[in-house]
């Protein structure tokens, strides 16, 4: 069985931090190692560190702050397993999700292995399941369908093995924001032989709350631009998925702020700003505009009325 590196970047998330480690030093695999950089916390995360009595752990402090793909890079150049997974300060792994995820990456053809995780939000409450991909598929099926059809490929980092030497071998996680994750899943599908491997079981929590970053219209549409930029410099990934999947997840962004979390006209234009310096197309930006003026209630309405009539149409067939 590979050795796994679980990796545990962290940064003033003491309460929630006791859970992941508590679920990483839970795992019933005999080899294996658990990485925390804590990213120059002001909270309680020293002490919480300081009375761990572990030899599977080993802790680092930054004495200045990282930045967020940094911290995960500084944990990926102390690791020393065949397959490294990051596991979210806000995350938690079920006792099983090492060992699957290794037994699936025994086979030498994986490039990658994930599993499905359990959406909670930030009181644990259960929200959905994430979807299962195809069982084995080609990198560049995986490619196609991360991004064309993002919501039937959905890996979470806290349910993902990487092989560590080809992660080396791409540089790390680029700095591209909240999407390097998605990046070098991409780039890892498009320049390598072999397969993508989804194991079509819960194998963690992900914890969706007000502090995760897809609730920062900043850094969520940054990160669609940047991963754009990013994707379209290397030429072994399809320019017309990248573009796809940056219009779509900016479209889908700018929908979710006014219906979702019913934001008002003033913080929809400014989200319309981001999207557009984000790289949003024009033909998309004057329906988009139309979505930040028509008011909220009317939205949500036409919501209902939509689902209502899909509702009657199935029951029909």
């Amino acid at each position: 069985m590979p050795r796994v590196s679980i990796l545990i970047p962290t940064r003033n998330r003491a309460t929630y931090l006791a859970g992941a480690l508590s679920s990483a030093r839970a795992q019933d695999l005999p080899d294996l190692e658990i990485i925390v950089s804590d990213n120059a916390s002001t909270d309680g995360t020293s002490a919480l560190l300081a009375g761990l009595a572990d030899p599977r752990v080993r802790t680092v402090r930054q004495e200045q702050d990282l930045g967020m793909v940094g911290n995960w890079n500084a944990c990926l150049a102390l690791a020393r397993g065949d397959l490294v997974l990051v596991l979210s300060d806000d995350d938690e792994l079920y006792p099983h999700a090492a060992r699957t995820l290794a037994a699936a990456m025994n086979d030498a053809g994986a490039i990658l292995a994930y599993g499905l995780v359990d959406v909670v939000d930030g009181s644990d409450r259960w929200l959905r399941r994430s979807p299962a991909g195809p069982a084995r598929e080609g990198g560049p099926d995986f490619v196609r369908g991360r991004l064309l059809f993002g919501a039937c490929r959905e890996p979470h980092l806290c349910a993902t093995v990487f092989r560590r030497s080809t992660l080396l071998e791409l540089g790390g996680f680029p700095e591209v924001g909240n999407l390097s994750d998605l990046t070098v899943e991409v780039r890892l599908g498009a320049h390598l032989a072999g397969e993508v491997l989804c194991v079509p079981e819960a194998l963690g929590r992900y914890r969706h709350h007000g502090g995760s970053l897809t609730a920062d219209p900043r850094r969520a549409l940054g990160g669609f631009g940047a991963v754009r930029e990013h994707l379209l410099a290397d030429p072994a990934v399809p320019a017309a998925a990248v573009r796809h999947y940056a219009t779509t997840g900016l479209w889908s962004f700018l929908v979710w702020r006014k219906v979702g979390v019913g934001v008002g006209a003033a913080r929809g234009l400014g989200d319309l700003r981001l999207a557009a310096s984000a790289g949003l197309p024009w033909r998309r930006r004057i329906p988009a505009l139309g979505l930040v003026l028509v008011p909220r209630p009317l939205l949500l309405g036409l919501r209902w009325a939509y689902r209502r009539m899909r509702r009657r149409d199935r029951h029909a067939l």
